[in-house]
């Protein structure tokens, strides 16, 4: 028996969020989200692939050119390849060698 004039206990409380209900667990039979996340997957393995591909062309394109340039270097140099010492240094053209001194320390 209640009445208006009587407390409520905790049981008469009317919450003002209604309930949410949990997220339902994941079935193991749906496959759908795992083809999907696979299918996005290659795309973008795909494209990648293609643009190294792209990659890979223009550096074999500007290798070639380089090795061109270097070989027209090579014949428009003629003997001065020959002037080149073992130590990297050029001689001297002068013919008369080069100067020498002493360092001591």
């Amino acid at each position: 028996m209640s009445s208006s004039g009587s407390p409520r206990g905790i049981e008469g409380i009317r919450i003002s969020k209604p309930r949410s209900f949990q997220a339902a667990h994941r079935r193991h039979n749906d496959s759908y989200l795992d083809q999907y996340m696979l299918h996005k997957e290659k795309e973008r393995l795909e494209k990648e692939l293609v643009q190294l591909g792209k990659r890979q062309e223009g550096i074999s394109k500007r290798l070639q050119t380089i090795d061109a340039k270097m070989e027209e270097l090579r014949e428009s140099s003629g003997q001065e390849d020959q002037k080149v010492k073992e130590n990297g240094r050029e001689a001297p053209t002068n013919g008369k060698g080069w100067k020498r001194m002493s360092v001591d320390y």
